[in-house]
């Protein structure tokens, strides 16, 4: 009987840091990378709005904000990617602690 209360001990104590760590890449790293694909989203959503509100025919200007436009999407679907892939990894990483595996592991 000691020997199946230190081996559940053991067992819960793995689990509690595997949870911890799990808990702190969502608190930290999923946090930050969505504020940066936000933060993307705004930069390029003011770049639009400055390509839209462009005066006259300025083609000089226009080409430069329809680049910093197409290079602002670039950077953001990076960022949505590096989130969507981060986001994937935490859910693996559940799932492999779960007694009982959810769906979306495979």
């Amino acid at each position: 009987m000691s020997s199946d209360i230190d081996q559940a001990t053991i067992r819960y104590n793995r689990l509690s840091d595997d949870t911890r760590s799990i808990q702190a890449d969502l608190d930290d790293g999923l946090k930050q990378l969505a504020s940066s694909a936000v933060d993307g989203m705004n930069d390029l959503g003011r770049s639009i709005v400055d390509l839209y509100n462009l005066p006259g025919q300025d083609t000089a200007l226009a080409t430069n904000l329809i680049a910093k436009c197409k290079g602002q999407g670039y950077v953001l679907a990076r960022r949505f990617d590096d989130l969507h892939k981060s986001g994937r990894d935490i859910l693996r990483r559940a799932g492999d602690v779960s007694p009982e595996k959810p769906l979306w592991v495979v």
